[in-house]
C-alpha cells in the first residue's frame, strides 16, 4: 500500500510539474519613444521572437511580452541608437517576444539584430542597411526597400527575403537554407556549406553563389550585366536565364557535368573552358568538383 500511494504521489506530482511549465505566467511591458529621437535600431537578445515592421503610429512603439522569470530588456537611446537588449544569459531557456512598431514613412540608419535562436521578421521599412546575426533563429525580410548593405549571418536558421529592392545583398549559413524571391538588387552573395541557395522570380546585375555541397538554383527575370559565378563541390547547380539572352560560360571542373541549353559540355576536368551561347561577352564562372551545372533559358 505505500508503495502505492508512493507512486500516484510521484506521479501526481509529476503531472503537475508538466502542467505547470506550461502555465508560466507571463508579463508585459510597453514602451514609446519620439521618432525623431531615434535613427539607429539594435535589437540583441536569445530566444523568442521580435518583429520590425511599418504600422500607423506617430511614436516608436516597443511592445514585449516575456515569461514572468525572463530577465527584462532594457530599452533606451544612446547617441541617436534606440537598443532593445538582455543582459542575462539565462533568457537563453526563457521566451521573450518583441515587436517594434515604426511610423509609416520612417527611414532608419541601421537596424542591427543579435540572437542566439529568436527568430527575426521585418517588413515594410525602409533603411539604410540591415545586419542580422543569428545562431538558428529564422530570418524574414518583407517588402522592405534598402538602399544600402543587408547581411545575414546564420549558422543553421533558414533565411528568406522576399519583394524587396536591396542595394546589396550578402547572406551566409552553414546548413540553413537561403530562400530569395522577387528581388531587386545590384549584387547579391550568398554562402553555404551544405544548405541550398534559391534565387527566383528576381533582377541582379549580378551575383556571387558558393555551396559546396548545396544546390544552387537561379531564375532571373532580366539578364544580368556583371561578371558572376556560382561555385559547388559535389553539389548541383541550375541557372535560368531570360529566353535569348546572351552570355559566355567559364567552366572548370575536376570530373563534374556541364550542360549548357541541352547541349552536354563536358564531363572530364577542365580549365576555363568557355561556352558561348547567343554571342553572349557576359561572363559567368561555374566551378564544380564532382557536382552538375546547367543553364538554361526561359
Amino acid at each position: 500500500m505505500k508503495r502505492l500511494i508512493t507512486f500516484l504521489l510521484t506521479t501526481t506530482f509529476m503531472v503537475w510539474s508538466l502542467f505547470a511549465a506550461e502555465l508560466v505566467p507571463e508579463e508585459k511591458l510597453s514602451y514609446s519613444f519620439e521618432p525623431d529621437q531615434v535613427k539607429h535600431l539594435d535589437v540583441n537578445f536569445s530566444a523568442g521572437k521580435v518583429q520590425i515592421l511599418e504600422a500607423v503610429t506617430n511614436t516608436i512603439n516597443i511592445s514585449i511580452t516575456k515569461d514572468y522569470d525572463a530577465p527584462s530588456p532594457t530599452c533606451k537611446i544612446d547617441k541617436g541608437t534606440l537598443s532593445v537588449k538582455t543582459s542575462k544569459l539565462s533568457s537563453i531557456k526563457k521566451k521573450i517576444d518583441i515587436v517594434v512598431e515604426i511610423p509609416y514613412g520612417k527611414n532608419l540608419g541601421e537596424i542591427k539584430i543579435t540572437t542566439v535562436s529568436a527568430n527575426a521578421y521585418l517588413k515594410n521599412l525602409n533603411a539604410r542597411q540591415i545586419l542580422v546575426t543569428t545562431l538558428s533563429g529564422i530570418v524574414s525580410v518583407k517588402n522592405c526597400e534598402i538602399n544600402g548593405l543587408v547581411k545575414v549571418g546564420s549558422a543553421s536558421g533558414k533565411t528568406s527575403l522576399e519583394e524587396s529592392k536591396i542595394s546589396t545583398l550578402t547572406l551566409s549559413a552553414i546548413g540553413g537554407e537561403i530562400n530569395l524571391d522577387n528581388i531587386e538588387s545590384t549584387l547579391i552573395q550568398a554562402e553555404t556549406m551544405s544548405g541550398p541557395i534559391l534565387l527566383k522570380n528576381s533582377k541582379t546585375e549580378g551575383f556571387e553563389f558558393q555551396s559546396p555541397n548545396g544546390i544552387i538554383e537561379v531564375q532571373l527575370n532580366e539578364m544580368i550585366k556583371n561578371p558572376s559565378w556560382a561555385k559547388t563541390g559535389n553539389g548541383t547547380i541550375n541557372l535560368v536565364f531570360p529566353e535569348k539572352a546572351g552570355y559566355k560560360a567559364i567552366v572548370n571542373s575536376t570530373n563534374g557535368q556541364f550542360i549548357d541549353n541541352n547541349t552536354f559540355v563536358t564531363a572530364a576536368q577542365c580549365e576555363n573552358l568557355e561556352s558561348v551561347y547567343n554571342n553572349g561577352t557576359t561572363e559567368i564562372l561555374i566551378s564544380v568538383k564532382t557536382g552538375k551545372a546547367t543553364i538554361s533559358s526561359k
